[in-house]
């Protein structure tokens, strides 16, 4: 059994899948990663630091993003956190790197805290917020330039810090998230071509209900919604979990992109899940193909 998921979660990260998604005039870090990924069922400090912390054990997170974007070596992200829930606290805390390589390559670290506390012990209050900060620079090899003064800096780093907060209130089967993230949007040092503008900020706000349709079976659906100047779309996930073992889902999104998800537990204190998205057109005008795959690996350490 061991040998058999091994396997499995190898061949996961062997699987690749070219899949069309619609092309937006987003900016570069405007392409927010949750919203196709294993994130947006497992992983929802990515875009909600109120949910740092959901287990008395200490939690490690893995995730690996492969992006086509129709060029050569397109955006490539992996990840790695580590969180855990401290009840002499009351409090969530959770750890976070990025590597993150496309037109840029950068490396984010951030810190998540939340607080929690109870109003009349039926309604569960999470007050969250965090800090953190991308360290950036530009990759000319990749993107075909004329000679140009502005990128006479190319090889300097930029850093941005990052600044989220939220909240989360939890009744019976019910949850409501919200978020406004980026906030700040200036470079620390900015170099020639620094642009902190591409860090838009953005408000996401979230509603889910998990149905108990049997003593093995639930069914969560969730809303999920994404608004800045430049974009504003809806993502609804439905999750199905059958006796907290195997996990499966969808996901749809408001630019006629669609997701396939699917997850497991090989042995209890792991999960793993793979999500692929794409759009019902394979391919835009260019008959270019776009997509996004992902890969998500949680382990309860102690």
């Amino acid at each position: 059994m061991l040998f058999k998921a091994i396997k499995l979660t190898f061949l996961f990260f062997l699987i690749t899948y070219i899949v069309n998604a619609q092309q937006v005039p987003l900016k570069y870090f405007d392409y927010n990663n949750i919203i196709s990924s294993s994130d947006a069922f497992f992983d929802k400090k990515d875009f909600n630091p109120s949910y740092a912390g959901d287990t008395l054990k200490f939690k490690v997170n893995l995730k690996k993003m492969n992006y086509w974007l129709g060029y050569l070596d397109s955006k490539d992200l992996t990840g790695f956190s580590i969180e855990r829930y401290s009840r002499k606290t009351q409090s969530g805390l959770g750890l976070t790197y990025y590597y993150d390589q496309d037109f840029f390559k950068s490396h984010v670290f951030k810190f998540d805290y939340n607080f929690r506390f109870n109003i009349k012990d039926k309604l569960n209050v999470r007050i969250a917020a965090s800090i953190g900060l991308k360290r950036y620079t530009l990759e000319v090899p990749i993107i075909t330039l004329e000679t140009d003064p502005m990128f006479s800096s190319v090889n300097e780093p930029n850093n941005h810090p990052l600044l989220s907060i939220g909240t989360l209130l939890k009744y019976n089967n019910h949850e409501l998230g919200f978020t406004y993230s980026d906030i700040l949007n200036f470079d620390i040092d900015p170099t020639d071509y620094s642009n902190p503008e591409v860090f838009d900020d953005y408000l996401m706000l979230n509603y889910n209900y998990t149905f108990k349709l049997s003593e093995t079976i639930a069914l969560t659906p969730e809303l999920i919604n994404y608004w800045n100047s430049d974009l504003n779309f809806w993502i609804l996930t439905t999750s199905v979990s059958f006796n907290e073992r195997i996990q499966t889902g969808f996901l749809v999104r408001s630019d006629d992109n669609i997701g396939l998800m699917f997850g497991g537990r090989p042995w209890k204190r792991l999960l793993a899940a793979y999500m692929v998205t794409f759009k019902l057109n394979n391919t835009n005008q260019s008959g270019i193909e776009y997509g996004i795959s992902g890969i998500n690996i949680s382990y309860m350490l102690f």
